[in-house]
């Protein structure tokens, strides 16, 4: 059955794979040639062919600075309100679909990172301190770091039937791993190694969940993984 379920994901992968990655073919249709691209949008992230996103993260990084810059521009008014503007109406721009474009590399995480790490520099009397004192200040958690409960949260979703989405179709279970806590599921999600996909990014973290996890709900699951630390999943390389 395991080797079944694992011949069956890696087919899906591999057609997956084949059909995103035609590009490289040029289809005739008439007197008409369909242009050789190698990154289109769907669903509002730019794909890019090698799967790295690194032009989606450039996108919105682009965005989410210039309207970072209108809101201290546009607005001269305490610390706070500018915080609540930026969480309202940046940070929605550098979470949107996290799971599916979220950076591995360190540059990619800096990038992300640099949009809130130069707007609370420039807030009044931020500038000496530095950014995870910052983050303390104004009871901000780092981007990185909300990237990663969002992935949990998905995680929970997806394994708990909250979403429709087959469970098999992204992560692989480890029936050895998998216990049952307040009726609910908490397990070991992994995928074809040497690639940085959602399941691979997010397994050590659900692995490291408490014993006493609140599983009982989504709200409750969210409530809960704001209080765990996580710091060890994170760079420190940026604080």
């Amino acid at each position: 059955m395991e080797y079944l379920t694992r011949s069956v994901l890696l087919c899906q992968l591999v057609l997956t794979v084949c059909i995103m990655f035609l590009h490289l073919v040029l289809i005739q249709s008439g007197s008409n040639t369909v242009a050789n691209v190698s990154c289109v949008k769907d669903l509002g992230v730019l794909i890019d062919s090698n799967l790295s996103f690194a032009e989606h993260i450039s996108h919105i990084v682009a965005k989410a600075h210039a309207r970072a810059c209108l809101i201290h521009k546009g607005f001269f008014c305490l610390k706070i309100p500018l915080v609540r503007a930026f969480t309202t109406y940046v940070r929605p721009l550098l979470e949107y679909c996290s799971c599916i474009w979220s950076p591995h590399f360190k540059n990619g995480i800096y990038k992300v990172e640099s949009v809130q790490r130069n707007f609370t520099k420039r807030l009044r009397g931020m500038s000496d301190l530095s950014y995870s004192d910052r983050l303390a200040a104004l009871n901000l958690p780092s981007l990185e770091l909300r990237r990663l409960r969002n992935d949990l949260i998905w995680c929970y979703k997806i394994l708990l039937r909250c979403q429709l989405i087959a469970s098999l179709s992204l992560v692989l279970l480890n029936t050895g791993m998998v216990t049952a806590v307040n009726n609910s599921l908490k397990g070991v999600a992994t995928l074809v190694q040497g690639l940085v996909f959602f399941s691979e990014r997010v397994e050590n973290a659900w692995n490291s969940l408490p014993r006493d996890t609140n599983f009982n709900s989504v709200a409750g699951f969210k409530r809960f993984i704001a209080k765990v630390d996580f710091t060890t999943f994170l760079n420190d390389d940026f604080m």
